[in-house]
């Protein structure tokens, strides 16, 4: 009898993507399964799935994640105007860093790939 749902243990065993997904956090079945990370995240409470300090949801802001769209709010390097610069996070944080890969766009319209810090941005 197939199961109603899964979970991203049941993917990461199986070797391969399983659907529905649930959600470990909050328990919605809005949740992707990334391939380039081996994770999966909640679309719901933005909670990643094989990272088991994550799921309590009043936590979700220490973390950024990839796709999400923010504000930054201090000056970046080469950066001087930095007010109405918004990013996207373009992947994890990188390990033993507290930076995060992103790409900004300037008011000229230039896109450029920047590293920031959780304490830099405003969730949007």
């Amino acid at each position: 009898m197939a199961k109603l749902s899964y979970t991203i243990n049941d993917v990461l065993q199986a070797g391969c993507n399983l659907e529905p997904l649930h959600c470990l956090n909050c328990g919605s079945l809005e949740v992707i399964f990334d391939q380039g990370v081996g994770d999966a995240i909640c679309q719901d409470c933005c909670a990643w799935q094989s990272e088991p300090e994550n799921w309590d949801i009043t936590e979700r802001n220490r973390f950024l994640y990839p796709g999400q769209y923010v504000q930054v709010v201090k000056p970046l390097d080469g950066f001087p105007c930095w007010q109405g610069i918004f990013a996207t996070i373009l992947g994890r944080q990188l390990p033993n860093s507290p930076y995060y890969p992103a790409k900004i766009t300037l008011p000229t319209g230039t896109i450029k790939q920047v590293l920031l810090e959780r304490s830099e941005v405003h969730v949007c």
